[in-house]
């Protein structure tokens, strides 16, 4: 099973209101959480108690479940040739290199929006591992 989560700061909402596809990837993911100190911040204001989570309170919690849950976790990683655009070639290799690996767990970090669209548009040529 999938399960896509993506962090939403302030910014990122901004940036999404002007691009369609970047608003449509974080509406479909399966778990939205906050990143922006502004979010908890601004929570003051309308008198609303939110806790500022950030992506990188989610990226901690999860390897720190992999810990307990996998044994003997191996971590890889992966970083294609940095470019404004994603060519075919590089998305192939990239979508190859993963489902060769069987991630149980997988990060996916090429900067905002990009990061964002391509996890969305590639999601289900990620091969998914069951027991």
């Amino acid at each position: 099973m999938i399960f896509l989560i993506n962090t939403m700061s302030l910014n990122t909402n901004g940036k999404a209101l002007n691009d369609k596809q970047f608003e449509s990837a974080l509406e479909n993911s399966d778990l939205l959480v906050l990143d922006d100190i502004g979010i908890a911040l601004n929570s003051i204001l309308i008198n609303v108690k939110i806790k500022n989570i950030s992506g990188q309170n989610c990226f901690e919690y999860l390897i720190e479940l992999a810990n307990k849950e996998f044994f003997n976790v191996i971590i890889r990683s992966y970083s294609p040739p940095y470019r404004n655009d994603i060519s075919n070639e590089d998305n192939k290799l990239t979508i190859n290199t993963m489902n060769d690996f069987k991630p149980d767990i997988l990060f996916i970090g090429l900067t905002a929006p990009k990061q964002y669209k391509w996890t969305y548009e590639y999601r289900y040529l990620i091969i998914q591992v069951t027991d």
